[in-house]
């Protein structure tokens, strides 16, 4: 599948989440790569013939404090 459809589709995806939630999802990176690198499943301990779809890096709103100010966005990496 070509990149641009595979995009379509999260999109598509990310807009059948509930509002609600949605609207929790402010200061979010989604971004699309190709595959996880060996050495991330390595160190995720996730070996063949499993893989990896989908990863968050970030801080969970549930354990952020009053006082996160300015900060980089939080990441959720789709594998093509």
């Amino acid at each position: 599948m070509h990149r641009d459809a595979f995009a379509r589709l999260v999109d598509e995806a990310v807009g059948l989440i509930p509002r609600r939630f949605r609207d929790a999802m402010r200061n979010l990176a989604l971004v699309i790569e190709d595959a996880p690198s060996p050495a991330l499943l390595e160190e995720m301990d996730i070996e063949p013939p499993d893989s990896l779809y989908g990863l968050y890096t970030g801080t969970p709103l549930t354990e952020r404090g009053w006082d996160e100010g300015n900060r980089l966005p939080d990441r959720v990496t789709i594998y093509q």
